[in-house]
């Protein structure tokens, strides 16, 4: 497998937990919902309205799903691929015909595979066909064109125009009525971060707010009400927002992959208050997800020396530290985080991590 860090658990504690999923509308299920950020809905194959999804619900071949903005979904095929829907994205799910091949619709948005077996699906857009034999690949439509990235194994990406393969860090793009081509603005790596997993660093709980709207948004993300939260941020008008502000709508966005929004944001707040640590935090987060160990420790340590007597400069340099197998260390930075804030929710059961990993 790739060295990418995973987006959902392993398939076989997926599969111990799908066991015990309540039964569905058809058996055997297409589709198992392991994990929903946001607003996701489901339009089953004989209706017509559209419904909320929650984790746990299984699927038939036929229905459509939609992630809305701000929202994001990881769900698992009945062949033991783990499917992760971006944002924006609406698909109508397969009919496994056969039980090691299936075709899936994506109709617009951006879908991530991965697969701990090597399998074959095929892929259906407006523009193009993707043909998988592979274990991970990402697929994105757009109102213009459809793009593929292959993280590892062989795809085959075809229309009536002409093909081509790809494979392993290879991508390509296809247009209305045009043959795909080689695609190398974007990298696989870079392709996929919407897919990851940024773990939450700063416990953001209303009481310590003093703006009557963040203190909503942080009660709405508290209760998993992302893109109201987001929404009740962006109320807020351009002269009320101060570097606090970017922060905390980074760290948001952050939570269902918009990485790029929240690097934009945490630049904004790292100029209005170059002082503050939790901006630098969070960007050690995303270096630390991207994979690049050496800048995330980097920019760890200056949140620690930049912001000292608060709790998230160490709550990220607990897990630069973990990802250099300094376990201790990491131990030690989140009991320093406690030290300077024995409230702080996320700091405990970080600690509780990191004992359990001993």
């Amino acid at each position: 497998m790739s060295s990418y860090p995973k987006v959902l658990w392993g398939s076989i504690g997926l599969w111990i937990w799908a066991a015990n999923a309540v039964a569905g509308p058809c058996a055997p299920w297409v589709t198992l919902v392991v994990s929903v950020q946001g607003i996701v809905e489901v339009k089953r194959v004989k209706e017509s309205a559209w419904s909320r999804v929650k984790v746990q619900d299984q699927f038939c071949a036929g229905d459509s799903i939609r992630a809305d903005i701000h929202s994001r979904a990881g769900l698992l095929l009945r062949n033991e691929t783990l499917l992760r829907l971006d944002q924006g994205t609406t698909l109508i799910l397969p009919d496994f015909v056969e039980e090691d091949s299936a075709w899936l619709t994506l109709l617009r948005g951006a879908l991530h595979f991965i697969s701990n077996v090597p399998y074959r699906l095929k892929v259906k857009t407006p523009f193009v066909n993707a043909a998988v034999e592979g274990t991970e690949f990402a697929v994105r439509v757009s109102d213009t064109d459809a793009k593929v990235w292959v993280v590892e194994g062989q795809v085959l990406v075809e229309n009536p125009q002409g093909s081509i393969r790809l494979g392993p860090g290879k991508a390509a793009v296809a247009e209305a009525g045009k043959a795909p081509a080689p695609y190398l603005k974007i990298t696989p790596r870079d392709a996929v971060q919407w897919a990851l997993y940024y773990p939450p660093i700063i416990d953001y709980r209303p009481a310590v707010l003093l703006d009557a709207r963040r203190q909503r948004a942080a009660a709405l993300y508290r209760g998993g009400q992302i893109p109201a939260a987001i929404e009740t941020l962006n109320s807020i008008p351009e002269s009320a927002r101060d570097s606090q502000f970017f922060t905390q709508r980074a760290a948001i966005v952050l939570t269902v992959g918009q990485v790029e929004s929240a690097l934009g944001d945490i630049d904004q707040a790292r100029a209005l208050s170059p002082e503050s640590g939790a901006p630098v935090a969070l960007q050690s987060i995303i270096e630390l997800t991207r994979n690049d160990k050496e800048k995330a420790f980097s920019l760890a340590e200056s949140a620690v020396k930049l912001e000292p007597q608060s709790p998230t400069p160490f709550v990220a340099l607990s897990y630069s530290r973990q990802a250099a197998f300094n376990i201790e260390g990491a131990k030690e930075s989140i009991q320093k985080a406690l030290e300077l804030a024995p409230d702080d929710a996320l700091a405990w059961a970080r600690l509780a991590e990191l004992e359990l990993s001993m």
